[in-house]
C-alpha cells in the first residue's frame, strides 16, 4: 500500500497529511490523463487514437455517519475491484480525512493482486479528536491505485471514493457554582470600599470544547460600577469532562451591603464553536448576605476610693456603645430586665437611653448615678446587668459587679538578676515587691519572713515599710552574699511573705509565699602533680621518694581525695601512697609519699615509669579524677669492682678515676653507689692488716733485686 512500507497484521497509522502515494504513481496517474486527453482529442477512427485506458472500482462505507465523542472509533471500508480485462497488482489504498484531525488504522488485506472482476476490501479505523467534535463535520475519502500490464505495458491505475461527511452530534452543557472566597462573619464584615471576589467553579458536562464565558447581573437596586470581566482566559479553554475556576472582582458597595442577598443576582453563559449555550436551569445564583447590624455595649463605673464603701457613697455608672456594623441605619435600645440590679435604691441620670443616630463606626455614651443603702453593705456586693438590642437581635453586655465589703489583700512577688550561682562569695540581688491587690488602703505594708535553703547572708539594701493604696506597690531589694554550702549543694531557694497593719475592723488574710530558686553551677576538678627525689637509679637497694600533691581547682568542696597509682613499670612492687584521703574546699592542696627501693632486675631498664592520678568526689557523690601524671627515671647502673684485686689481668694498671671499693663489707655509712651520706666519693682506706704487709713484702723484694743486678755488672766491668 502507497505510504505504508510495511505490511503486517499491526494497526498501521497514517498522518492525514501524507499524501499516501508513491512518486511511481504519480508519474502513472499523470501519464494516464495525458494519454486519456490524446485520446479525446484523437477524431474516432484516425489511425493512431490510443484505446481507453483500464479502470479500478472504489467504493467506501462507514458504520455511522454522526460523531458524538472524542475517541469514538468509526469504521470505514473502502473495496477496490479490479475492472479491466488484465490481472493487476500492488493493489494499494490511502484514506483521507478532510479536518486533518482524526487518524486512520487499519489492516492491510489478504489479497493484493485481483484477477479481472475481482475484489479485495481494506478495513480502516477512524478516531474522532476532540477538535474533529469541535469542526461540527469531516470528510472522509479513499484513493485506491493497481499497477496493470494490459496491453503489454506496465502502467499504474487508480481510482478515488465520493467523499463521506461525518457530522457532530452537538450535546453543549455545562454546570457551574459561585461563592464568595471568604465566609463574611461579625467578626468579618464587609464595608463600602472593600474588595470582594466571585469564584465560579465551571465543569464542561457536554462533548464540545467550552471556548468563553461571560456573566450578566440582575441587579435590582444593587450596582457594581467595577466589576471586572469578561473573565480572564488564562483558564479557557475548557475541554468536556474539564472542571476549572474563574474569578471574577469588584468593589462592596453600600447597596450590595444594604440590599443582599435578595436584589443582587449574577448568571454567566458559556461559548462554544456551535453557539452560546444557555445557563443552566435553576443556576440564578444570589449574592450571599453582607448584612451585619451589630454593636458592643461596655459598662464601667468611675474610679472608686477605697473610703467610699459606705452608706451614702454615690457609684457612677458609664455605658458606652459603638456600632460595629455595616448597615447605613440601624436603632439601638439600652433595656434592663427585673433582675438587672442588685441594689434597692434608685437610680439618678438618664439610665435608659434610646441611641437613634448611630451610623457605621459612630460611637455614643450615658451615665447612671447610684447612691449606695445600708442593704447593699450588709449584702456584700452590688451587680449591675443591663442588656442592649437592635430590633430582635440581643447584645451582650458584660455585667459590673462592685464590692460594697473591704476586702484588704497584699501580695509579693519576687525576681533575681541571675538564674544560677558559680562560686562562694557571689552575690546575688534580689527585688521583692509587695503590692496591695484589695481595695483598701493597708499601712504598714512590708516583706516578712524572709528566708533561703542557703547558708549565705542577707543584706537588705532598700525598701521600708510603706502606705499602700490599692494598686500600689513597695519594692525591698536584697542582697545575698553565697556560701561554700551553698556551691556545693544543687539549688538554693528565696522565699519571703508580706505583712501589714489594717485599721481595727478590718482582717488581712494571710499573703502569699514568693519564691525563687536559684541552681549551683558545679564545676569540679583537680591539679595533679608527681614528683621523685632523684632523677637516675644507679643500683639495687637505691630508695624513690614519689610525692602526688593535689590542688582542688574547682568551685565545689572534694571528700575522700586520695591519689592512687595506675601503672608501674620497675621489676619490684611501688607500695601505696602513705596517708588517708582528705576533705579539700576550694582551692585547698594536699600531698602524699611513696617510697620504693630498687632491685636488680630494675639496673636491666633504661628508665622506670610510674603513673597516678588523684580522685575523690564531689557533693553530689560522683567521682572526680584529675589527670593522670606518668614520671619517668632514668635507669644507669654503676658497675661493681672485686675486693681485694690489686693489678687489672691483663698487667694493666686500674682505671685512676674508677675509685677502689673495700672488701670488709657493706658500707653502712655511704649510700649505695659508694658515697658518703653529705660527702663525696673517696677510696675506701680502711686498716686491713693482711693486705699492707704483702705490699710492703713485694717492695723490698724489688729493691733487693735492683742490688743483685747492679753488683753484678761492676763486677764484670773490673774482670775486664
Amino acid at each position: 500500500m502507497t505510504g505504508h512500507p510495511q505490511r503486517s497484521a499491526r494497526d498501521t497509522e497514517v498522518s492525514p497529511q501524507r499524501t499516501m502515494r508513491r512518486r511511481p504513481g504519480l508519474l502513472a496517474i499523470a501519464l494516464g490523463l495525458m494519454l486519456s486527453l490524446a485520446g479525446v482529442a484523437a477524431p474516432a477512427g484516425v489511425p493512431g487514437a490510443a484505446a481507453a485506458p483500464p479502470e479500478l472500482e472504489l467504493i467506501t462505507s462507514t458504520s455511522t455517519l454522526n460523531m458524538t465523542a472524542a475517541s469514538q472509533s468509526i469504521t470505514y471500508v473502502a473495496t477496490v475491484k479490479n475492472a479491466t480485462d488484465a490481472k493487476v497488482t500492488d493493489v494499494d489504498v490511502n484514506f483521507h480525512d478532510s479536518s486533518t484531525f482524526g487518524a486512520f488504522s487499519y489492516y492491510p488485506p489478504a489479497l493484493t493482486a485481483l484477477e479481472p472482476g475481482e475484489s479485495t476490501s481494506f478495513i480502516a479505523t477512524y478516531r474522532v479528536t476532540q477538535p474533529a467534535i469541535d469542526a461540527l463535520s469531516v470528510e472522509l475519502s479513499a484513493s485506491a491505485t493497481a499497477k496493470s500490464t494490459q496491453s503489454g505495458t506496465s502502467q499504474i491505475i487508480s481510482a478515488r471514493s465520493t467523499p463521506v461527511t461525518l457530522t457532530t452530534v452537538a450535546d453543549a452543557k455545562f454546570d457551574y457554582t459561585v461563592a464568595f472566597d471568604r465566609t463574611y462573619t461579625e467578626a468579618t464584615m464587609p464595608f463600602p470600599g472593600d474588595k470582594a471576589n466571585h469564584v465560579f467553579t465551571v465543569t464542561n458536562t457536554g462533548n464540545l470544547t467550552i471556548t468563553g464565558l461571560d456573566y450578566q447581573f440582575s441587579t435590582g437596586r444593587c450596582t457594581f460600577p467595577d466589576a471586572v470581566g469578561p473573565f480572564a482566559t488564562e483558564n479557557l479553554p475548557i475541554p468536556p469532562g474539564a472542571t476549572k475556576t474563574f474569578n471574577l472582582a469588584h468593589t462592596i458597595t453600600q447597596d450590595q451591603i444594604d440590599y443582599t442577598p435578595n436584589d443582587c443576582v449574577l448568571t454567566l453563559r458559556a461559548n462554544t464553536s456551535a453557539g452560546a449555550i444557555p445557563t443552566p436551569s435553576g443556576k440564578q445564583s444570589a449574592l450571599p448576605a453582607l448584612k451585619f447590624r451589630a454593636a458592643t455595649v461596655t459598662l464601667t463605673t468611675d474610679p472608686i476610693a477605697p473610703d467610699m464603701f459606705r452608706v451614702g457613697a454615690e457609684i457612677t455608672f458609664r455605658f458606652t456603645v459603638t456600632h460595629t456594623g455595616n448597615t447605613t441605619y440601624q436603632r439601638l435600645d439600652l433595656t434592663e430586665g427585673p433582675d438587672a440590679f442588685s441594689g434597692d435604691g434608685a437610680f439618678t441620670g438618664p439610665a435608659i437611653k434610646q441611641f437613634d443616630d448611630l451610623l457605621p463606626g459612630g460611637s455614643g455614651s450615658t451615665t447612671a448615678h447610684y447612691t449606695l443603702t445600708p442593704e447593699d453593705i450588709k449584702r456584700g456586693y452590688l451587680t449591675y446587668a443591663p442588656s442592649a438590642a437592635i430590633g430582635a437581635q440581643k447584645i451582650a453586655i458584660e455585667p459590673i459587679t462592685l464590692p460594697s465589703t473591704p476586702t484588704p489583700k497584699l501580695t509579693v512577688g519576687v525576681s533575681a538578676d541571675r538564674s544560677k550561682l558559680t562560686q562562694a562569695g557571689e552575690t546575688v540581688k534580689l527585688a521583692f515587691t509587695v503590692t496591695n491587690e484589695g481595695n483598701v488602703t493597708i499601712p504598714d505594708a512590708q516583706l516578712a519572713d524572709l528566708t533561703s535553703t542557703g547558708t549565705g547572708t542577707f543584706n537588705i539594701i532598700s525598701g521600708s515599710p510603706a502606705l499602700l493604696a490599692p494598686g500600689t506597690s513597695q519594692t525591698f531589694n536584697v542582697e545575698y552574699t553565697a556560701s561554700q554550702a551553698d556551691i556545693d549543694s544543687q539549688a538554693v531557694s528565696f522565699s519571703a511573705t508580706s505583712t501589714g497593719t489594717p485599721p481595727s475592723n478590718w482582717t488581712l488574710p494571710a499573703g502569699n509565699v514568693s519564691s525563687v530558686t536559684l541552681a549551683s553551677v558545679q564545676t569540679p576538678s583537680l591539679d595533679t602533680q608527681l614528683t621523685a627525689d632523684i632523677d637516675v637509679v644507679t643500683q639495687a637497694g637505691q630508695r624513690v621518694v614519689y610525692t602526688a600533691t593535689v590542688e582542688n581547682t574547682g568551685n565545689v568542696t572534694l571528700t575522700d581525695v586520695f591519689p592512687e597509682t595506675q601503672a608501674f613499670s620497675g621489676a619490684g612492687t611501688l607500695p601505696a601512697f602513705v596517708g588517708q584521703p582528705v576533705t579539700l574546699a576550694p582551692g585547698e592542696s594536699a600531698s602524699w609519699e611513696s617510697t620504693y627501693a630498687a632491685t636488680a632486675a630494675d639496673l636491666a631498664l633504661s628508665s622506670i615509669a610510674h603513673t597516678a592520678a588523684v580522685i575523690g568526689l564531689d557533693p553530689n557523690g560522683a567521682q572526680v579524677a584529675g589527670d593522670p601524671l606518668t614520671l619517668s627515671l632514668d635507669v644507669r647502673a654503676i658497675p661493681e669492682t672485686t675486693p681485694g684485686d690489686g693489678d687489672d689481668p691483663d698487667g694493666k694498671d686500674p682505671d685512676p678515676e674508677t675509685p677502689a671499693t673495700g672488701d670488709g663489707g657493706p658500707n653502712t655509712a655511704g649510700t649505695a653507689d659508694g658515697t658518703k651520706a653529705g660527702g663525696s666519693a673517696l677510696a675506701n682506706t680502711g686498716s686491713n692488716a693482711p693486705n699492707s704487709l704483702g705490699f710492703l713484702g713485694a717492695f723490698v723484694l724489688a729493691a733487693g733485686a735492683l742490688l743483685l743486678v747492679r753488683a753484678k755488672a761492676r763486677k764484670a766491668r773490673s774482670a775486664r
